[in-house]
């Protein structure tokens, strides 16, 4: 908790479009790898599977775990269920920070155990892709 309270805010310089942040801190109890855990298993949708130069976090305690480029999105045994093959981002800027100012703003969503989508703007600023009703607002950092 004091890591997580002590690390640096997310807000990156550089705008990124489409950003997953999945809750990963289950998985990450059962002895899972960043990646596994980020990348599996998840609802998506067609339209968010398809978008290009996305970016996938996955967050425990508000702290993202790593970051990960994704390729594509296979589908699971189960109906509906998704995982991405992807490419872990080494020291990129996304990593390390806290992403709770983020998760408060869709907290009700979160603790539901679902994940969000935003866009970055680089100046400060995101906006909900998933996880919010609204998503024409842009929120600070």
């Amino acid at each position: 908790e004091i890591i997580s309270l002590s690390a640096p805010q997310v807000n990156p310089s550089e705008p990124y479009e489409v950003v997953f942040i999945f809750p990963i801190h289950n998985a990450l109890d059962m002895g899972r790898t960043a990646y596994d855990a980020t990348r599996s298993s998840w609802t998506v949708s067609h339209q968010l599977r398809t978008a290009e130069n996305t970016l996938a976090v996955g967050i425990a305690d508000g702290l993202s775990k790593g970051v990960f480029s994704i390729k594509d999105w296979k589908q699971l045994g189960g109906v509906g269920q998704w995982e991405f093959d992807g490419k872990p981002l080494q020291n990129h800027s996304l990593d390390g920070k806290s992403w709770l100012a983020v998760i408060r703003t869709a907290m009700g969503y979160w603790q539901r155990g679902n994940y969000l989508v935003v866009e970055l703007d680089g100046n400060g600023k995101y906006r909900f892709i998933r996880g919010s009703a609204d998503k024409s607002i842009w929120h600070p950092l």
